[in-house]
């Protein structure tokens, strides 16, 4: 026990690793794939056109920054309200969150995997596009975020009791709330969500018949301080019973803490208006647990076998984040090339949150996530 204060005590010193928000960027490979480097708005006519038949709104595929807001008002807000929104019980009977945007003429089913504090909230924008492109939309509430059930008296950290809690929550949310039909089921993924898309492909890899992975969080950005010190710190608070507190450098929502400089995106419209909504409806959430840094730290290791990923076979798009704060670009490269159908792309100038950046990144980006699915689709 005394070995575990020791760490404990050296880890607050110097606000090791876990102060997430100020972890050094990672320089990332610059390899961008063939469609990405593609003229964007060649991409973005196809699309559209594509999209044409089967979305029932008269607005666009891509919501602009200069008039984002009265954009979203007009186009995003009117189709959130019609999403069919529920529970179902996850492990321990946790409660888990949904929503369900069907579009009448879907060319397939899209399953969105949010990630670290993330819900639905934030991922409105994503669901209006993706309908527009021709989907539907099946996305939840990671457990402990948005408007899922809560296993900690905070309300706002981030905890996990084990990782593979996530895999099975997303494996019962496929299995029994998307439908099996002639349709294909893909799946849409960021950061801590794509982890757990990444996880679960190893154990089921017909669980969907691709996969797009944003930011995947295969390898957490530790800073300046070394991988061995960063286990052995979270391993101290676990075995101290303090799994649940806040790791080193995190904490509850503080608004000086959550300003654009350090946000996970740098498009202001796109950060402002998620910050005001999640502040205004509760779905705020604050920082990483003792015990999930732990997890995700093992699951990291774990997911650096090429053994273990050899087995996920259906075709995979993968991207990092040139200027992420979060993620290392490592884990991303060693499970793509050890994935049998996976293709790497990067976005030199972007941060963490591609799906959420700037439209000169957001667009060029989902017109390929876009075209991928579109390439799979059944013939």
């Amino acid at each position: 026990m005394l070995r575990y204060k020791r760490m404990l005590v050296s880890a607050l010193m110097i606000m090791v690793a876990f102060k997430l928000s100020e972890a050094a960027a990672d320089a990332a490979s610059s390899v961008t794939s063939p469609t990405a480097r593609a003229n964007t708005s060649t991409l973005v006519q196809a699309v559209s056109s594509r999209a044409g038949a089967s979305a029932l709104l008269k607005g666009p595929l891509f919501l602009s920054e200069a008039q984002y807001d009265a954009d979203f008002d007009a186009n995003v807000i009117p189709l959130m309200a019609k999403a069919k929104t529920g529970f179902f019980e996850g492990v321990d009977n946790v409660q888990i969150h949904y929503s369900i945007v069907e579009n009448p003429a879907a060319k397939a089913s899209l399953v969105i995997v949010p990630g670290f504090t993330e819900n639905t909230l934030k991922y409105r924008e994503l669901i209006y596009t993706f309908y527009q492109a021709g989907y539907s939309v099946y996305t939840f509430d990671p457990r402990g975020q948005g408007l899922s059930a809560r296993m900690t008296d905070d309300k706002e950290v981030v905890w996990v009791n084990q990782w593979s809690d996530y895999v099975t929550d997303l494996k019962t949310f496929v299995h029994t709330l998307v439908p099996k039909g002639d349709k294909e089921i893909f799946l849409f993924s960021h950061s801590t969500g794509a982890a757990v898309v990444a996880d679960a492909l190893t154990s089921e890899p017909t669980l969907a018949a691709a996969a797009v992975m944003g930011s995947p969080l295969l390898t957490l950005n530790t800073g300046r301080y070394p991988l061995f010190l960063a286990k052995a710190v979270a391993a101290a608070g676990y075995f101290m019973g303090k799994g649940k507190d806040y790791a080193p450098g995190e904490g509850p929502v503080a608004d000086d803490r959550w300003g654009i400089a350090t946000a996970s995106t740098s498009s202001v419209p796109r950060f402002t208006r998620y910050k005001r909504d999640a502040l205004r409806l509760g779905q705020a959430q604050g920082g990483a647990s003792f015990n999930w840094v732990r997890v995700v730290l093992e699951m990291n290791e774990r997911l650096y076998d090429a053994k273990l990923v050899a087995g996920v076979t259906l075709p995979l798009l993968m991207a990092a984040a040139g200027r992420d704060t979060y993620v290392l670009s490592t884990g991303i490269t060693s499970y793509c090339k050890a994935a049998k159908n996976c293709v790497f792309s990067q976005y030199p100038t972007s941060r963490h949150e591609i799906y959420n950046e700037v439209d000169e990144i957001r667009r060029p980006w989902l017109t390929e996530v876009i075209a991928f699915y579109d390439r799979h689709l059944k013939k």
